[in-house]
């Protein structure tokens, strides 16, 4: 797997021979770019912690790794689509 960290966001790449590749519910199976609650709030134009008070309700699409919020941008988008 291969991280790549850009000004949008952190953009994660599986390996060839990654055994998670083509994991049908992790979501890997093609480039997907991770973003934090920072970078959600810059695309929603909300605080940060307005962005992890609305993920913990379900309002955002996100998944709380210990005590940080990461979202999916494909996710995001759909979402504001929706909207």
């Amino acid at each position: 797997m291969t991280l790549r960290a850009t000004s949008e966001g952190t953009t994660i790449t599986p390996a060839a021979n990654d055994h998670l590749a083509d994991h049908p519910h992790l979501g890997i199976q093609d480039q997907q770019e991770v973003l934090t609650a920072e970078e959600v709030g810059k695309i929603l134009r909300l605080h940060p912690v307005t962005v992890r008070l609305k993920a913990a309700s379900g309002e955002i699409p996100g998944r709380q790794l210990g005590n940080r919020w990461r979202f999916s941008r494909t996710r995001i988008n759909e979402w504001l689509m929706a909207a």
